[in-house]
């Protein structure tokens, strides 16, 4: 029986946060009746599909990566990425750092840093990140089960 696992990436927060102030100015047009039903309707749907989709890589136990766009949680198509093929699975933290010029990081001094756990697939050509999440019990348990699932070593590094 052919097993897969999923992997939901992280949206940035500035797509959730353009999402809810799409759909908060739409019903403030609502409330004031300042806008025309088209132009309601092509924005809440704009906030409403910043906020309801996702991306997610599933990998397959004959070592297969597809990608899927989803929308609700429901896959709208899906693309098959690359085969890769891995000696051993990787999990360690790292400090992802967000440059800026302008908004609310700027006021904070320009860089912000955020610690998350990875999830890396090594093998003697190269490697591929799979998973990035701020959970350490999330991460390392997905990591077992794709190695069970791999058959190869899971390296865990907290």
């Amino acid at each position: 029986m052919k097993q897969s696992i999923s992997f939901k990436q992280q949206k940035p927060s500035t797509v959730i946060i353009l999402g809810v102030f799409t759909l908060a100015l739409t019903l403030f047009l609502i409330y004031e009746g300042a806008a025309k039903l088209d132009q309601i309707l092509i924005m809440a749907i704009i906030g409403t599909v910043l906020l309801a989709y996702s991306t997610s890589y599933r990998l397959d136990d004959d070592f297969k990566i597809f990608k899927h766009f989803k929308l609700f949680g429901i896959s709208l198509f899906k693309h098959k990425e690359f085969s890769f093929s891995p000696d051993y699975i990787s999990v360690f933290p790292a400090l992802f750092k967000k440059n800026a010029e302008w908004g609310p990081i700027a006021a904070l001094g320009k860089t912000t840093e955020n610690k998350s756990y990875i999830i890396r697939l090594f093998n003697e050509s190269g490697h591929l990140t799979v998973f990035k999440s701020n959970s350490f019990q999330t991460i390392s348990d997905k990591a077992k089960r794709l190695g069970i699932m791999l058959n190869v070593e899971v390296k865990i590094r907290e």
